[in-house]
Protein backbone atom coordinates (compact mmCIF):
# COMPACT_ATOMS: atom_id res chain seq x y z
CA UNK A 1 0.00 0.00 0.00
CA UNK A 2 1.59 3.05 -0.94
CA UNK A 3 1.98 6.51 1.08
CA UNK A 4 -0.92 8.39 -0.38
CA UNK A 5 -3.46 5.51 -0.37
CA UNK A 6 -2.80 4.99 3.43
CA UNK A 7 -3.41 9.05 4.08
CA UNK A 8 -6.27 9.09 2.14
CA UNK A 9 -7.95 5.92 4.49
CA UNK A 10 -6.67 7.70 7.62
CA UNK A 11 -8.58 10.60 6.30
CA UNK A 12 -11.73 8.76 5.41
CA UNK A 13 -11.43 7.28 8.87
CA UNK A 14 -11.06 10.71 10.21
CA UNK A 15 -14.33 12.14 8.29
CA UNK A 16 -16.32 9.43 9.75
CA UNK A 17 -15.36 10.50 13.28
CA UNK A 18 -16.55 13.82 12.81
CA UNK A 19 -19.68 12.51 11.54
CA UNK A 20 -20.22 10.35 14.68
CA UNK A 21 -19.48 13.43 16.52
CA UNK A 22 -21.45 16.12 14.83
CA UNK A 23 -24.12 13.09 15.64
CA UNK A 24 -23.57 13.01 19.08
CA UNK A 25 -23.41 16.60 19.80
CA UNK A 26 -26.63 17.60 17.95
CA UNK A 27 -27.85 15.15 20.77
CA UNK A 28 -26.54 16.36 23.53
CA UNK A 29 -27.62 19.70 22.81
CA UNK A 30 -30.97 18.40 21.74
CA UNK A 31 -31.34 16.57 25.28
CA UNK A 32 -30.05 19.51 27.22
CA UNK A 33 -32.98 21.56 25.65
CA UNK A 34 -33.62 24.35 23.57
CA UNK A 35 -30.84 24.31 20.97
CA UNK A 36 -28.78 27.75 20.60
CA UNK A 37 -27.41 28.20 17.19
CA UNK A 38 -24.52 30.13 17.48
CA UNK A 39 -23.26 27.46 20.50
CA UNK A 40 -24.02 24.63 18.07
CA UNK A 41 -22.45 26.08 15.23
CA UNK A 42 -19.22 26.60 17.54
CA UNK A 43 -19.52 22.66 19.10
CA UNK A 44 -18.99 21.09 15.29
CA UNK A 45 -16.54 23.89 14.21
CA UNK A 46 -14.03 22.90 17.33
CA UNK A 47 -13.00 19.53 16.44
CA UNK A 48 -12.23 21.09 12.94
CA UNK A 49 -10.02 23.57 14.90
CA UNK A 50 -8.90 21.59 17.30
CA UNK A 51 -7.90 19.27 14.30
CA UNK A 52 -5.38 22.42 12.48
CA UNK A 53 -4.14 23.25 15.38
CA UNK A 54 -2.69 19.83 16.85
CA UNK A 55 -1.83 18.90 13.10
CA UNK A 56 0.69 22.17 13.26
CA UNK A 57 2.10 21.46 16.51
CA UNK A 58 2.50 17.40 15.36
CA UNK A 59 4.83 19.07 11.85
CA UNK A 60 6.42 22.32 13.84
CA UNK A 61 8.10 19.29 16.00
CA UNK A 62 8.37 17.10 12.85
CA UNK A 63 5.78 14.19 13.96
CA UNK A 64 3.84 14.78 11.27
CA UNK A 65 6.04 15.96 7.77
CA UNK A 66 4.06 13.28 5.52
CA UNK A 67 0.43 13.48 4.54
CA UNK A 68 -0.25 10.00 6.64
CA UNK A 69 1.28 11.24 9.57
CA UNK A 70 -0.79 14.34 9.07
CA UNK A 71 -3.79 12.11 8.85
CA UNK A 72 -3.01 9.72 12.07
CA UNK A 73 -3.31 13.32 13.82
CA UNK A 74 -6.25 13.87 12.40
CA UNK A 75 -7.96 10.68 13.61
CA UNK A 76 -6.82 10.81 16.79
CA UNK A 77 -8.19 14.31 17.26
CA UNK A 78 -11.83 12.89 15.88
CA UNK A 79 -11.46 10.29 18.13
CA UNK A 80 -10.74 11.82 21.02
CA UNK A 81 -13.58 14.76 20.49
CA UNK A 82 -15.93 11.46 19.41
CA UNK A 83 -15.25 10.33 22.57
CA UNK A 84 -16.26 13.34 24.62
CA UNK A 85 -19.00 14.10 22.55
CA UNK A 86 -20.43 10.83 23.47
CA UNK A 87 -19.90 11.18 27.36
CA UNK A 88 -21.54 14.82 27.05
CA UNK A 89 -24.86 13.17 25.27
CA UNK A 90 -24.47 10.30 28.38
CA UNK A 91 -24.27 12.96 30.92
CA UNK A 92 -27.35 15.32 29.18
CA UNK A 93 -29.21 12.24 28.93
CA UNK A 94 -29.08 10.83 32.91
CA UNK A 95 -29.27 14.53 33.89
CA UNK A 96 -32.67 15.20 32.15
CA UNK A 97 -34.35 12.09 34.26
CA UNK A 98 -36.68 13.24 36.62
CA UNK A 99 -35.82 12.60 40.24
CA UNK A 100 -38.32 10.28 42.03
CA UNK A 101 -38.79 12.76 45.12
CA UNK A 102 -39.44 15.55 42.41
CA UNK A 103 -42.23 13.16 40.47
CA UNK A 104 -43.03 12.21 43.48
CA UNK A 105 -44.37 15.97 44.55
CA UNK A 106 -45.35 16.63 41.18
CA UNK A 107 -48.13 13.58 41.88
CA UNK A 108 -49.36 14.43 44.84
CA UNK A 109 -49.72 18.10 43.42
CA UNK A 110 -51.90 16.62 40.99
CA UNK A 111 -54.10 14.71 42.89
CA UNK A 112 -54.70 17.39 45.78
CA UNK A 113 -55.51 19.39 42.67
CA UNK A 114 -57.77 16.93 41.08
CA UNK A 115 -59.73 15.87 44.14
CA UNK A 116 -61.13 19.47 44.79
CA UNK A 117 -61.49 18.74 48.36
CA UNK A 118 -60.68 16.53 51.22
CA UNK A 119 -61.43 14.44 53.14
CA UNK A 120 -63.21 12.71 50.75
CA UNK A 121 -65.98 9.61 51.48
CA UNK A 122 -65.05 7.09 48.72
CA UNK A 123 -68.06 4.77 50.06
CA UNK A 124 -70.17 3.89 52.89
CA UNK A 125 -66.62 2.40 54.50
CA UNK A 126 -63.79 4.58 53.17
CA UNK A 127 -62.84 7.99 53.65
CA UNK A 128 -60.03 9.26 51.32
CA UNK A 129 -58.38 11.91 54.12
CA UNK A 130 -55.30 12.64 51.96
CA UNK A 131 -52.20 12.05 50.20
CA UNK A 132 -48.51 13.37 50.88
CA UNK A 133 -45.08 13.08 49.46
CA UNK A 134 -42.34 11.74 51.40
CA UNK A 135 -39.17 11.87 49.70
CA UNK A 136 -39.69 9.64 47.15
CA UNK A 137 -42.86 7.88 48.76
CA UNK A 138 -46.56 8.87 47.97
CA UNK A 139 -48.67 7.83 50.75
CA UNK A 140 -51.99 7.85 50.21
CA UNK A 141 -54.26 7.76 53.63
CA UNK A 142 -57.93 5.87 53.92
CA UNK A 143 -59.78 5.53 56.94
CA UNK A 144 -62.31 2.92 57.14
CA UNK A 145 -65.65 2.97 58.96
CA UNK A 146 -64.73 0.01 61.03
CA UNK A 147 -62.86 -1.74 63.64
CA UNK A 148 -59.47 -3.70 63.56
CA UNK A 149 -61.85 -6.47 64.75
CA UNK A 150 -63.90 -5.81 61.55
CA UNK A 151 -61.51 -5.24 59.48
CA UNK A 152 -59.39 -8.63 60.22
CA UNK A 153 -62.95 -10.44 59.01
CA UNK A 154 -62.61 -8.82 55.07
CA UNK A 155 -61.06 -10.46 52.69
CA UNK A 156 -57.82 -8.27 52.99
CA UNK A 157 -55.33 -10.10 51.24
CA UNK A 158 -57.38 -10.36 47.76
CA UNK A 159 -57.79 -6.73 47.98
CA UNK A 160 -53.88 -6.26 48.52
CA UNK A 161 -53.80 -8.20 45.10
CA UNK A 162 -56.51 -6.26 43.49
CA UNK A 163 -55.25 -3.03 44.18
CA UNK A 164 -51.74 -4.10 43.08
CA UNK A 165 -53.11 -4.81 39.92
CA UNK A 166 -54.84 -2.27 39.37
CA UNK A 167 -51.72 0.34 39.93
CA UNK A 168 -49.55 -1.99 38.00
CA UNK A 169 -51.62 -1.92 35.20
CA UNK A 170 -52.59 1.30 34.63
CA UNK A 171 -49.87 2.98 31.95
CA UNK A 172 -49.60 6.67 33.22
CA UNK A 173 -48.85 6.02 36.88
CA UNK A 174 -47.07 2.71 36.11
CA UNK A 175 -44.31 4.78 33.18
CA UNK A 176 -44.47 8.28 35.04
CA UNK A 177 -43.92 7.24 38.34
CA UNK A 178 -43.22 4.02 39.61
CA UNK A 179 -41.18 2.90 36.67
CA UNK A 180 -38.76 6.21 37.72
CA UNK A 181 -38.24 5.22 41.51
CA UNK A 182 -41.80 6.34 42.73
CA UNK A 183 -43.24 4.47 46.03
CA UNK A 184 -47.36 4.33 46.33
CA UNK A 185 -48.02 3.91 49.78
CA UNK A 186 -52.09 3.31 51.13
CA UNK A 187 -52.09 3.46 54.59
CA UNK A 188 -55.62 2.54 56.33
CA UNK A 189 -56.68 3.56 59.70
CA UNK A 190 -59.49 2.55 61.91
CA UNK A 191 -62.41 4.74 63.53
CA UNK A 192 -59.51 5.96 65.85
CA UNK A 193 -57.43 6.49 63.41
CA UNK A 194 -54.56 3.06 64.21
CA UNK A 195 -53.20 1.82 61.28
CA UNK A 196 -54.63 -1.52 60.50
CA UNK A 197 -52.79 -1.67 57.24
CA UNK A 198 -50.49 -0.28 54.82
CA UNK A 199 -49.79 -1.73 51.06
CA UNK A 200 -46.98 -0.55 49.04
CA UNK A 201 -46.46 -0.60 45.29
CA UNK A 202 -43.47 -0.54 43.83
CA UNK A 203 -42.02 -1.06 40.06
CA UNK A 204 -39.95 -4.38 41.39
CA UNK A 205 -43.51 -5.63 42.91
CA UNK A 206 -45.27 -5.14 39.63
CA UNK A 207 -42.63 -7.08 37.87
CA UNK A 208 -43.52 -9.56 40.56
CA UNK A 209 -46.73 -9.76 39.99
CA UNK A 210 -45.62 -10.49 36.38
CA UNK A 211 -47.84 -6.95 34.93
CA UNK A 212 -46.02 -6.01 32.23
CA UNK A 213 -44.81 -2.74 32.00
CA UNK A 214 -46.87 -0.68 29.41
CA UNK A 215 -45.75 0.71 26.34
CA UNK A 216 -44.34 4.61 26.62
CA UNK A 217 -47.02 5.50 23.75
CA UNK A 218 -49.88 4.13 25.82
CA UNK A 219 -48.95 5.84 28.89
CA UNK A 220 -48.22 9.46 27.52
CA UNK A 221 -51.99 8.89 25.58
CA UNK A 222 -53.30 8.53 29.41
CA UNK A 223 -53.39 11.68 30.98
CA UNK A 224 -53.80 11.24 34.36
CA UNK A 225 -53.00 8.53 36.73
CA UNK A 226 -56.05 6.31 38.00
CA UNK A 227 -58.03 8.67 40.57
CA UNK A 228 -56.76 7.32 44.34
CA UNK A 229 -59.91 7.87 46.16
CA UNK A 230 -61.18 4.95 44.28
CA UNK A 231 -59.21 2.09 46.32
CA UNK A 232 -61.89 1.33 48.53
CA UNK A 233 -62.59 -1.78 50.91
CA UNK A 234 -65.92 -2.17 49.12
CA UNK A 235 -66.74 -5.26 46.30
CA UNK A 236 -67.35 -3.36 42.87
CA UNK A 237 -67.99 -5.68 39.98
CA UNK A 238 -65.49 -6.05 37.69
CA UNK A 239 -66.84 -4.59 34.43
CA UNK A 240 -67.07 -0.91 36.53
CA UNK A 241 -63.19 -0.54 36.23
CA UNK A 242 -62.42 2.07 33.87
Amino acid sequence: MTQPDSAGKLQAIAIVLYAIDVVFLGAEKYARGPVDVAELIGALLGPIIFMIVFVAIARLFKRATSQRGAAKVAVGTMALFAVGSFGGLLTAVSSNRPHPADAAARLVKGTIAGAGYLPKKVDSVTMFRGVEAHGDTVVYYYQLNMTADDFHKTPVHAFRVQLIDRACNNTAQRTNYLSQGVVFRYRYTDLVDRELTSIYVTEAICSASGAAAPPLRAARAASTAASPERFSMMPRPTTSEA
